[in-house]
């Protein structure tokens, strides 16, 4: 016999399946581009002979970089080939600044400004790294020498003239002055390379020039107590003015008048002379 009466046919569900919510739309954005960094370098360089050129590296050079507000944000040396570099800069604009070197001091020209230590600097997208942003400097120059005097005519110094006042006369027709000191020396440091003259301001000890050095055969049209000097390639040392003292001026001839005419010569006598008796 059946077991039972059959299982009822199932009814239509309550409740609808329970799934999840889609998931939510990405809500970063994509990552962007990386940013461009950039870099700024150059050289220092020495100008040797005055023609304006840099000739030889310098080392040791600082070198600041300065953003925009005008805030140090670097500071770096020139290595032993005068090169200097900044790197991982943002863009924007900077200023490089050289602090000239103790022993070479002058500023001849740089890259692209007309303040010869400061080159103002822009990176942007397309211009990222700025090169060649070079310095060229130039070293100061030393004129030195004596001031003798010849004591026995020989035409060469012989012994110190102190207190001579010596001038230097630039082109533009500036003077610096110094006197010599006991051994007759004079120096001047710090000038910028050129031409220009020497001058000596004779002394009462010795007040007569007799000549000068590099011009010892007195062929200089300037006389013996101008040197001209061109310190272009370097130092002007052991210049040498010889001076003398005056010659006593011979005098006239005698002054004194003759005494008189010469005592007339004795006649003969006219008498005998007079003798006791015997």
């Amino acid at each position: 016999s059946p077991t039972g009466s059959p299982t009822a046919t199932p009814g239509t569900p309550t409740a609808s399946p329970v799934t999840g919510a889609p998931t939510a739309s990405p809500t970063a954005s994509p990552t962007g581009a990386p940013d461009v960094l950039g870099s700024i370098s150059g050289y220092v360089v020495e100008d040797t002979n005055n023609d304006d050129v840099g000739d030889d590296p310098i080392e040791g050079v600082v070198i600041m970089l300065m953003d925009g507000s005008g805030t140090t944000v670097a500071t770096t040396l020139t290595d032993d080939s005068g090169f200097y570099e900044f790197t991982d800069l943002t863009l924007g604009s900077y200023t490089v600044e050289e602090i000239n070197d103790d022993d070479i001091p002058l500023d001849v020209s740089d890259a692209v400004s007309p303040n010869d230590n400061m080159i103002p600097v822009t990176l942007t997208d397309e211009a990222p790294d700025a090169i060649g942003r070079n310095f060229t400097d130039e070293a100061t120059r030393t004129v030195s020498g004596t001031v003798e005097k010849d004591t026995d005519g020989d035409g060469n110094g012989d012994e110190a003239i102190p207190g001579v006042l010596i001038t230097v006369v630039f082109q533009n027709g500036t003077e610096v002055t110094t006197v010599t000191d006991s051994d007759g020396a004079f120096l001047f440091d710090g000038l910028p390379p050129g031409e220009y003259s020497i001058e000596s301001t004779n002394s009462p000890l010795a007040p007569v020039s007799v000549r000068d050095s590099p011009d010892f055969d007195n062929t200089n049209a300037n006389g013996p107590d101008l040197i001209e000097v061109n310190t272009g390639l370097g130092d002007s040392l052991d210049l040498v003015f010889v001076d003398r003292e005056a010659t006593a001026a011979p005098t006239s001839g005698p002054t004194a008048s003759p005494t008189g005419s010469p005592t007339a010569t004795p006649g003969t006598p006219t008498a005998s002379p007079v003798t006791g008796a015997p």
